[in-house]
């Protein structure tokens, strides 16, 4: 998956002692932290790489925000507050606004 994103890069064979970081040889430590990594199940992985790439993220206010935006309004949908529009409705009105 990194190495889609472009941040790891598997070694080239004439690197094949160590792996490459922005241009960086990898630490011993990395290599040990990604070999326990590597041996949980994908869930959990993928849990790890979801904090790791969010730990990535400058903008924390601007995420915390939008789960708090979330969280009120299921609240509003739960409580009865707010009645959502059929999904059917929805559609029907954006295909009369697009003619």
């Amino acid at each position: 998956m990194l190495a889609r994103l472009g941040v790891y890069r598997k070694p080239h064979s004439r690197y094949n002692q160590n792996c490459h970081l922005e241009g960086h040889v990898m630490s011993t430590q990395f290599e040990i932290l990604e070999a326990e990594v590597l041996k949980l199940v994908p869930a959990d992985r993928a849990l790890l790489a979801e904090h790791l790439i969010a730990s990535l993220d400058e903008d924390n206010e601007i995420e915390s925000a939008w789960a708090v935006e979330v969280e009120r309004r299921v609240a509003e949908v739960e409580s009865g507050a707010v009645a959502g529009t059929p999904f059917e409705e929805v559609i029907a009105q954006a295909r009369a606004a697009l003619k």
